[in-house]
């Protein structure tokens, strides 16, 4: 037994002696210098055995800017590692003391007293709710916003502070993907995995709730993408919807009124329904030819979209900007080496205006070779007037299994390693890679990010993994993919919250809501451009 608790002493040793920071700045790709010795540049992780109390000097500097000088020190953070080790053997204790998770430096233009900021989320209070990981924005109703959580709608006022809890049956517990306000009422739209059903609960203005089935709808299982996770998709300016399943399309009304059902030649991969009531499907034949399906009241309209790799495309998606009337079909090309998991190579945008389908245009682009990878995700095409952005985002699925004497248990955890942008409307295209590495067996909605096109400036909101804590990071880009600024945020450590990028909500007037869950207790943050 002496031997044994030596030997985990001495293991907890080795762990604890040696402690990682994260160095940051507002303004990344920044010098960092260490002790006067240059390390990298920002975000940097700095790793080193230094024991308690040790104190280092940190330079960051970057060409436009002030320099800032500060420390890190070895007090900053209690080790719990070496704490717990020095009980069994002393010298851990040396240890005890260690630096924080992270530091974020905020520097200011040569000539400016005010540092730059990427801080565009507006964070609520956090209240108490059902535990669980389900929770959605419904909208407004009498001046608050409303959110639903299993059996629970929470009403929290415009400044983000939480007004009331009213709890509902305790029966209603599916998987909630969607909600909205209409005629009154406060919808919510579950999924039954069970059944591969939509359902939709009905609750009036006092609170008496009706379910009904709606039909069964496409799902995608292994995928952290709620866009492409299910047949369903809803035009947050009317509420109308659309269900889809294999070759069989449904539209409905925002009583959840079934106004009419299409059948088309082949397996539907996307749908979205216009403001206009216009409907657009991207579908694929056995082939792997890609078709754009144009329903626009009874007039249907059938355009060719001819891959370039019939047998070796990946993840296509449908993404429609009815602002500036452009429509893209993005995808994968694959190649195969040595008979292993095919490679992503290229990525193949289709563009063409919703005024003319005909007219359809392809770009083809190389992926760098270390963007170039299988695990890739297909986020869709952010756009505006003068750019079209490739949203990438590389996601995996890790598979443990333990054996012991009576039986054996499969666990899974879905990994995240980066996201790629690619503007490929620039004359040269321009691709950039942001880290962000993040794991979860448990929490899986963290792992994916959102991304927003605004005034010529690209926002990403993911987390990152930092000394296995989860930390939001809020990136800013210019359209030529240059950083502009970034910050990064401890949501734990500030509201015992973990965050949820693709949990987001549009509101009626068009901003975008976030929401944060952790255990039992949901809050939420609102995006302000």
């Amino acid at each position: 037994m002496k031997t044994h608790t030596i030997f985990l002493a001495a293991v907890l040793l080795l762990n604890s002696c040696a402690t990682t920071t994260l160095i940051t700045s507002n303004v990344p790709e920044s010098k960092v210098y260490i002790g006067g010795k240059y390390k990298g540049v920002t975000p940097y992780y700095h790793k080193d055995k230094l024991p308690t109390g040790a104190r280092r000097k940190v330079e960051i500097q970057k060409e436009g800017y002030e320099t800032v000088n500060s420390k890190i020190s070895k007090f900053d953070r209690v080790n719990g590692m070496a704490v717990f080790a020095g009980f069994v053997v002393i010298a851990p204790f040396l240890w005890s003391g260690t630096y924080e998770h992270y530091y974020q430096f905020n520097l200011t233009h040569v000539g400016e007293s005010k540092p730059l900021k990427s801080e565009y989320l507006e964070y609520g209070e956090a209240f108490i709710t059902s535990k669980g990981y389900f929770s959605i924005y419904l909208g407004e109703d009498n001046g608050s916003y409303v959110l639903f959580n299993q059996n629970k709608l929470h009403y929290i006022n415009k400044d983000l502070s939480f007004k009331e809890t009213v709890k509902l049956d305790d029966k209603f517990r599916n998987v909630s993907i969607d909600g909205f306000i209409a005629n009154g009422n406060k919808n919510v739209v579950q999924f039954d995995k069970a059944n591969n059903e939509l359902h939709i609960l009905t609750i009036n203005s006092s609170n008496k709730v009706s379910e009904r089935t709606i039909q069964k709808i496409q799902y995608n299982d292994g995928l952290v993408d709620k866009e492409m996770t299910y047949g369903y998709r809803r035009n947050s300016s009317t509420n109308n919807f659309v269900c889809y399943s294999d070759n069989l399309l449904s539209i409905y009304n925002s009583s959840a009124k079934k106004i009419d059902t299409y059948t088309t030649d082949n397996f539907i991969i996307e749908a979205e329904i216009l403001t206009d009531n216009r409907i657009v499907i991207l579908e694929v034949n056995k082939q792997g030819e890609f078709f754009i399906v144009d329903i626009n009241n009874d007039d249907l309209n059938k355009f060719n979209v001819q891959s370039a790799d019939k047998l070796n495309w990946s993840f296509p998606r449908l993404s429609i900007n009815e602002a500036t009337g452009k429509i893209y079909v993005s995808m994968f090309i694959k190649k195969n080496k040595n008979n292993k998991i095919a490679s992503i190579v290229e990525a193949n945008v289709y563009s063409a205006k919703l005024s003319d389908l005909s007219g359809i245009s392809l770009k083809k682009i190389k992926l760098n070779e270390s963007n170039s990878n299988k695990y890739m995700i297909n986020r869709g095409v952010l756009s505006d007037e003068q750019n079209g952005i490739l949203c990438i985002e590389r996601q995996w699925i890790v598979e443990t299994t333990m054996t012991s004497a009576s039986s054996s248990s499969t666990s899974q955890k879905m990994v995240t390693g980066s996201i790629t942008l690619i503007n490929f409307t620039k004359e040269k295209v321009v691709q950039k890679t942001l880290r962000k590495a993040t794991s979860s067996s448990v929490h899986i909605p963290k792992l994916s990010s959102s991304f927003f096109l605004n005034d010529g400036k690209i926002y990403c909101i993911y987390n990152t993994q930092v000394n296995a804590r989860t930390f939001l990071t809020e990136s800013v880009l210019d359209t030529d993919l240059n950083y502009l600024t970034v910050n990064y945020r401890d949501n734990y450590k500030e509201d015992k919250l973990i965050f949820h990028p693709s949990t987001s909500f549009e509101t009626e007037n068009g901003e975008t809501i976030f929401l944060m869950q952790y255990s039992t207790r949901l809050g939420l943050a609102k995006v302000k451009f």
